[in-house]
């Protein structure tokens, strides 16, 4: 899908990066995953412009590498080859446009959806036309081209214990706690739904609160269901973590009780 595997392809055969993945995860004492050793190859190789960052710190001109929850996508509808995406990762938010047909394919195609953790290679930061207004960084963005990549990461899920504020975190577990929906109305007039679902991990307990399509799934849930949610902004209220859904972030039941 055009990620850090078909960067560093470009520059050896598939049996060189074989052999090479095999001598890094050796050194590292199997502390590292093959996605974690061909970063580690590129990193070395210079095939990376840059080091991973966080949203909140690009600036114009720099070459970037970033790791982030994504919130939305879309594409040219006026055949123009040309695809975006929006990706949050606690310290910023930035519109992501890709150039590279194999990527504005991907993202037409489904490949790349809301809700996915994605790392973007070799992107260039430059003035975009997102205005902070819109809760971009600073209007930035960051454009990808023949020399960038995607690649989607796995999903991992991240220990309740080990919460921290500001963070994107995916999350399983066990419901033991639940409320019941209920609507409210913004300022503009519009109707939203809120419901919160407490999760148990074997680690800790979090309260969940979702807001609209997050909270139509969360409000189906029971207690001692169990539940992924993915994507979810960790805030803290009085003192506790709570973890809210914010655009793109998905609930889904994996084992009901």
């Amino acid at each position: 899908m055009g990620g850090i595997r078909d960067v560093l392809l470009k520059r050896m055969t598939e049996d060189e990066l074989t052999d090479r993945l095999a001598g890094v995860m050796s050194d590292m004492s199997g502390l590292v995953d093959e996605e974690a050793a061909m970063y580690l190859i590129a990193s070395d190789r210079g095939d990376l412009r840059g080091e991973i960052v966080d949203v909140g710190s690009i600036a114009a001109g720099a070459w970037v590498n970033l790791v982030g929850h994504v919130t939305s996508v879309g594409w040219s509808k006026s055949g123009h080859d040309v695809s975006w995406l929006t990706i949050e990762d606690g310290t910023g938010k930035v519109r992501i446009v890709l150039w590279r047909k194999e990527l504005v394919d991907l993202v037409r195609s489904g490949g790349v959806a809301p809700g996915d953790r994605l790392l973007v290679v070799n992107g260039r930061v430059r003035e975009g036309r997102a205005p902070e207004g819109q809760g971009m960084h600073s209007g930035l963005e960051v454009h990808v081209d023949a020399r960038g990549a995607l690649e989607v990461l796995p999903q991992t899920f991240d220990d309740i214990a080990s919460l921290a504020e500001g963070e994107f975190v995916c999350l399983r577990g066990v419901v033991s706690e639940t409320s019941q929906p209920r609507a409210f109305y913004r300022r503009d007039g519009s109707e939203g739904l809120i419901t919160t679902a407490t999760l148990f991990d074997g680690t800790g307990e979090v309260k969940v609160v979702a807001w609209d399509e997050a909270a139509r799934i969360l409000g189906g849930v029971g207690i001692g269901d169990e539940v992924a949610v993915t994507g979810a902004l960790v805030k803290v209220r009085d003192g506790r973590f709570e973890a809210h859904s914010v655009r793109g972030t998905e609930v889904r039941i994996l084992r009901p009780s």
